[in-house]
Order: structure tokens, then C-alpha cells, then sequence
């Protein structure tokens, strides 16, 4: 099937959404013959993503180094199962991709976002570590609310149509 693809596409038959759809299949292909599954597979193509998108810009390298990271621990297994860790883990370099306020990587990263809740990897009953207040008293919040702060951090971003439909879909789902 994919040498049909590749065979059309070389002839001018399929769009470019085509071949994008393709070039994840066959990546998604990849990491599921490294065992890389459930969730893993939709955090690992926005990873992968997101470096290739930072290499353009020396500024992003903070998000790039967050990204690595986090593949390498993917690759090493470091976080297996539905553990609030791991979730927190999963949606950091997403924020940080979020907050760079670049519209590629915004995208790239609601995408990834939505699909996490949408999968119920990302629920309203996990709960950060409880922090201290200066005034004694512990305080925390859930793993949600920091997504959909992050969400709303988006709007900020140019006026890009398609950040806006990210935005749209992310609020939707939570």
C-alpha cells in the first residue's frame, strides 16, 4: 500500500496531505516495531516534530533540550503507565513549546494536547505534588488546569488560523 502511495506521489497524483499522512504512518510504523505504544507513539511523533521545527531557531533551545529529554527517557522506558508523573513529564515540553509562542510548535504541541485528553491520558483527577504556601497551608491543582492554562496561553500567538483551530479543538475536548 505504501509503495502505492510513494508511486503516485512521485507522479503527481496525491497532494501534500497525502504525503504527510504517509510520512507519519510510516513513522507511527516505526515506533510501534520499538514497542512504542498507547500514548507514547502520539507524544514521540510531537516530540520528534518540535526538534525538527527548533533547529531553525538557536532561541528554542531550551524546548529542544526539554524534547530530547524526554525521548531519551521514552526510549529508556523511564516512564511506563497512567502515573501522574508521567503525565506531568509528558506535558511539559509540550508547555514550553506552548509558551515559545511560535505558531509551528504551538500547533504541533495543542495537537498532541488534544489528542492526550481525548485518549484520557490527560484526566481531571490527577493532581500536581501539594506545594507549600508561605502561609503554611498546602496547595495544589490538577494536571488539567495547567493544560487548559497553557491552552489559553495560546490565544496570544499571532493570528495564525490554524493556532485558533488547535485552540478551538483543545477547549472542546477538555
Amino acid at each position: 500500500f505504501f509503495d502505492f502511495i510513494v508511486a503516485h506521489r512521485a507522479a503527481g497524483f496525491f497532494s501534500p496531505h497525502v504525503f504527510i499522512c504517509h510520512e507519519l504512518c510510516r513513522r507511527s510504523r516505526d515506533l510501534m516495531a520499538q514497542s512504542v505504544g498507547g500514548c507514547d507513539v502520539f507524544v514521540h511523533l510531537a516530540l520528534s516534530q518540535i526538534i525538527e521545527q527548533c533547529t531553525a531557531y538557536r532561541r528554542l533551545s531550551k524546548v529542544k533540550d526539554a524534547c530530547q529529554a524526554l525521548l531519551d527517557d521514552i526510549a529508556a522506558k523511564k516512564h511506563q503507565g497512567h502515573t501522574v508523573e508521567t503525565v506531568v513529564a509528558y506535558v511539559e515540553p509540550l508547555k514550553l513549546a506552548c509558551e515559545s509562542m511560535e505558531p509551528k510548535l504551538a500547533i504541533i504541541a495543542l495537537d498532541c494536547l488534544q489528542k492526550l485528553m481525548a485518549y484520557r491520558f490527560i484526566r481531571n483527577d490527577m493532581y500536581h505534588t501539594p506545594k507549600k504556601m508561605p502561609d503554611g497551608t498546602l496547595r495544589t491543582h490538577s494536571v488539567l488546569s495547567t493544560v487548559v492554562a497553557t491552552i489559553c496561553q495560546c490565544i496570544k500567538i499571532a493570528n495564525e488560523p490554524i493556532v485558533q483551530l488547535q485552540i478551538i479543538r483543545c477547549s472542546l475536548t477538555a
